[in-house]
């Protein structure tokens, strides 16, 4: 297990509804609150979501297919000269078997680490089987060689429902072995996920969202926060910084009119949730 702050981080999940790119959000907008030098691709290119909710806001993110080999090395030339500290990655869903033969085509760990980076693979989780099956490959293909973040999805734990399939599993067992950390994503109020859908608005973005939705919107990202501290290690998150520095206020480049009154941005103090 290794905590080096310089990260390049693939987000993987199952095919669409995971809360792959809601995840990839959240964790933008809090590395980017917390002073980190952050490039960030959006590598779904049928469906880029990541890029297209930062469209009209400062923290712009960039497309491209890393499964292609052409764009892949553009990926690597972009970190040798930008050098930044975190490179986060939306990778399309389901996209394992095609993500190994790029790295392994490209040497992506020795590569990694004469940059001065560590690799981890943070995989989104439904309850069903496909996600932990494509994580099981992953650990068998990297071994050691990377870290491991699994997200629980909270939008899959509803109605009785659980990740016992899971936690009860023999790739839960094999990623704790790995050092793998487990985190939750909170639920976002789904009338408050279609408005920043609908009006392709990002977390950086949030006062212009009508005022209950800026109460869910900040909920859910001060219930985000303490989770993603737990891997802070493997995610390129200072847990120092992020304690003791608020929120910074980031002016949006769009065009959308704000809307008023304000409401309290959330606190980058950790906080507790009663209910999960």
């Amino acid at each position: 297990m290794t905590s080096t702050l310089n990260r390049i981080i693939f987000i993987l999940g199952g095919k669409g509804g995971t809360g792959k790119t809601l995840h990839c959000r959240q964790l933008y907008y809090y590395l980017i609150q917390a002073g980190i030098n952050c490039l960030a691709y959006d590598a779904d290119v049928e469906n880029p979501e990541f890029e297209d909710y930062h469209t009209e806001c400062q923290h712009k993110v960039k497309r491209l297919n890393f499964l292609k080999s052409v764009e892949a090395k553009t990926l690597f030339s972009d970190i040798d000269q930008h050098k930044p500290t975190v490179v986060l990655i939306d990778m399309p869903g389901a996209s394992g078997k095609a993500t190994r033969e790029q790295l392994q085509k490209f040497g992506a760990f020795d590569l990694a680490k004469d940059l001065g980076y560590r690799i981890t693979f943070d995989t989104v989780l439904n309850n069903c089987y496909n996600t932990i099956n494509s994580l099981r490959i992953m650990m068998e293909f990297c071994g050691d060689q990377a870290d491991y973040v699994a997200v629980r999805s909270l939008m899959w734990a509803q109605e009785g429902l659980n990740f016992s399939r899971w936690e009860k599993s023999e790739e839960h067992k094999r990623f704790l072995e790995l050092g793998g950390i487990e985190i939750d994503l909170p639920l976002l109020e789904l009338s408050t996920f279609d408005v920043m859908h609908e009006e392709a608005l990002s977390f950086f973005e949030k006062e212009q969202l009508p005022f209950g939705d800026r109460i869910l919107a900040n909920s859910f990202l001060n219930l985000s926060l303490p989770e993603l501290q737990k891997a802070s290690q493997y995610l390129g998150l200072p847990p120092s910084e992020l304690e003791s520095t608020p929120p910074k206020t980031i002016k949006s480049t769009s065009k959308k009119k704000a809307a008023d009154p304000k409401v309290e941005e959330p606190s980058a103090e950790v906080v507790t949730s009663g209910s999960k």
